[in-house]
């Protein structure tokens, strides 16, 4: 039998070393100009999560596979926050080191973090102490973040599009 707790654990360490990554990577980036595509990029991604959470094929797992729903879900309400420590992880290291490190990529990781790993925690959190009838069925639940997500996207991309052209 799987043990799903060391299952999640280790895919929090693998989004840590992923947000250590995309930091390391996005480094050089420090033109507020480039905030934008940032922010644009990010909610490409949430809204990529968001299908794959929508999709028949995941929405539409039998019950007896509840498990792969809760890990999902788990991964998915953690990634914004491991991505942030990963950030702030290579930031700690780059510091010590006396690499650069970009003012823009930790805004954009903050942005993120707060508007979309606050807001689904929070609404998990509610769901939770309120005991939601409708957010019991592990299937309805996913549904629901995944539109989140796909709408949280939407929203970045327009907010970066909007920041792009220099409306605001």
């Amino acid at each position: 039998m799987l043990n799903y707790s060391k299952f999640i654990g280790f895919g929090f360490f693998i989004e840590i070393l992923i947000g250590v990554y995309l930091a390391y990577l996005f480094s050089p980036v420090d033109e507020p100009k480039q905030f934008s595509a940032l922010i644009n990029l990010f909610g490409l991604f949430l809204d990529f999560i968001g299908v794959v959470l929508l999709s028949d094929h995941f929405i539409n797992i039998p019950n007896r596979y509840k498990r792969v729903h809760e890990m999902a879900l788990s991964m998915v309400l953690g990634l914004p926050f491991m991505l942030s420590i990963g950030g702030i992880t290579y930031s700690v290291i780059a510091f010590g080191f006396g690499w650069q490190i970009s003012d823009v990529w930790a805004s954009a990781v903050g942005v993120v973090a707060l508007y979309v790993g606050l807001a689904l925690y929070g609404f998990d959190s509610i769901a939770d102490a309120l005991q939601f009838k409708f957010m019991e069925d592990s299937a309805i639940r996913v549904s629901y973040y995944g539109w989140f997500l796909l709408l949280a996207g939407l929203a970045m991309q327009i907010y970066a599009s909007i920041a792009h052209l220099g409306i605001t």
